[in-house]
């Protein structure tokens, strides 16, 4: 695995997908293997964005595949440690609300 993206918290059903720099589309297919990997068997995952700089268009659309798969299946993803500038970004791509991400009200380290 990359060292920007990390998986933690094996629980059998509740996983923790760690990103950490700049997530962008040189590291689509590492996040989106990674993203399978995390999701397999898990009811809950969060997704920690406590040490991420930014993000880009690619990483927001594999996020809500993930979102996507877990809610499909009855479960569920939560988003964490948004900067306010990265909350943004998922703003101007018009899907922050859909990853469930407030824009307005989010400080680095609150939970989503």
């Amino acid at each position: 695995m990359n060292e920007s993206i990390a998986i933690s918290g094996q629980h059998q059903d509740h996983r923790t997908l760690e990103l950490a720099g700049d997530i962008n589309v040189f590291l689509a297919a590492e996040l989106h293997r990674c993203c399978v990997k995390v999701s397999e068997g898990a009811s809950s995952v969060e997704v920690d964005c406590n040490r991420i700089t930014s993000l880009d268009v690619a990483t927001i659309q594999i996020l809500l595949a993930l979102k996507d798969t877990l809610v499909a299946r009855g479960g569920m993803m939560s988003i964490s440690g948004l900067s306010a500038e990265v909350a943004e970004t998922t703003h101007l791509a018009g899907l922050g609300k859909r990853l469930g991400i407030d824009c307005g009200f989010v400080t680095k380290g609150d939970a989503l």
